[in-house]
């Protein structure tokens, strides 16, 4: 699995105290597309969460707002990252 980070939160202007969502876009074996949809389905209503297929097999686009669930959302990628029978990455701590 790669993730990589396309946008960061943002904050809005003077006029509107608002955070705009992050993004992440997931990019999984072709043949691993239906499951990652299957995972990112399941927990994105309780996540909080919207999500998109790319425009390949495999990829995915995740946006969180600011009422995301960042714990249900990093079970969802750790479950993605565990289809390709490997363990996720380890964490680096700064």
């Amino acid at each position: 699995m790669e993730l990589h980070l396309v946008r960061d939160f943002g904050t809005g202007d003077i006029e509107t105290i608002e955070i705009s969502p992050a993004v992440l876009e997931i990019e999984v074996e072709p043949r691993m597309a239906g499951e990652a949809d299957r995972i990112l389905m399941v927990h994105s209503v309780p996540g909080r969460f919207a999500y998109i297929t790319g425009p390949y097999p495999g990829r995915f686009r995740v946006e969180i707002g600011e009422s995301g669930d960042l714990d249900r959302i990093g079970e969802a990628l750790l479950e993605i990252a565990e289809l390709s029978g490997g363990s996720p990455p380890p964490l680096r701590r700064q």
